[in-house]
């Protein structure tokens, strides 16, 4: 009876210890903050390995998991999402600027349009009047006078008609003095040569 009565106390004294340990173990995870409280301010050097010791082998493990899976989570969500806006739009930007050289390239200015036709023989009351007449892209360049009677200033009269052509890009001009009839064959002659062109 001895060994069994021994035994009893044996199992009576470690329930009750048990017992009181889950206890104690039940209080400080209820209330880790009264621990803090209680604590003297001249002490802080024996609590404190005890203290943070307790919390972080209960509490601290299954609070600091979730407190540091719940910011990873959403920081590794933003930036995929921050990094997928930004390729898109990255490679959006790339290509008009891609397209946008080589029609550059592609488009030297065309050549000038240069074109030379030689009016008809007009005759007129005085003689004859024929010109060679050149336009760059449609604007008239120039005008030589390849038949023409010189006599009685008429040269003179020749000279103005054709700065007036050039500067009037056609024969919207009035008479050279003195020349009403050399001005007409003249002005005829013009509308000959644009005609053939």
């Amino acid at each position: 009876m001895r060994i069994s009565t021994a035994v009893l106390s044996t199992l009576v004294a470690a329930g009750s210890l048990s017992a009181s340990m889950q206890y104690a173990i039940g209080q400080q995870a209820a209330a880790p903050g009264l621990a803090l409280d209680v604590l003297p301010a001249a002490d802080p050097t024996q609590v404190a390995p005890a203290d943070t010791a307790a919390p972080s082998d209960t509490t601290a493990p299954a609070e600091a998991q979730p407190a540091d899976t719940a910011p990873a989570d959403p920081a590794a969500t933003a930036n995929p999402a921050a990094t997928t806006t930004a390729q898109p739009s990255a490679t959006t930007e790339p290509a008009p600027a891609a397209t946008a050289t080589p029609a550059e390239t592609v488009a030297p200015p065309p050549d000038p349009v240069v074109l030379t036709a030689t009016s008809d023989v007009i005759e007129y009351k005085y003689g004859v009047v024929q010109i060679s007449l050149t336009t760059t892209d449609g604007k008239i360049t120039n005008v030589t006078l390849l038949q023409g009677d010189t006599s009685y200033g008429r040269d003179a009269a020749y000279a103005a008609l054709i700065d007036a052509t050039i500067a009037a890009q056609g024969i919207n001009y009035g008479n050279y003095s003195t020349a009403t009839f050399t001005t007409d064959a003249f002005k005829k002659a013009v509308t000959n040569a644009l005609g053939k062109l």
